[in-house]
């Protein structure tokens, strides 16, 4: 069986799969609030990593 891989959402701290936060930052209040009040030349992105052949890592 697959290990899941779990991480948390920096900006409300609520624990997800990796296909959970990818949903979840669509719809986060606390990132919605963020990116509505920073300036039109700060940008953010969001990064997923994992290891090619290790899933683990």
């Amino acid at each position: 069986m697959a290990k899941s891989t779990r991480g948390f959402c920096k900006y409300c701290g609520k624990e997800y799969t990796r296909t959970g936060i990818a949903k979840h930052l669509q719809t986060c209040k606390k990132r919605v609030d963020l990116c509505e009040k920073a300036e039109k030349t700060e940008k953010y992105f969001e990064l997923l990593l994992y290891g090619a052949y290790n899933k683990d890592y």
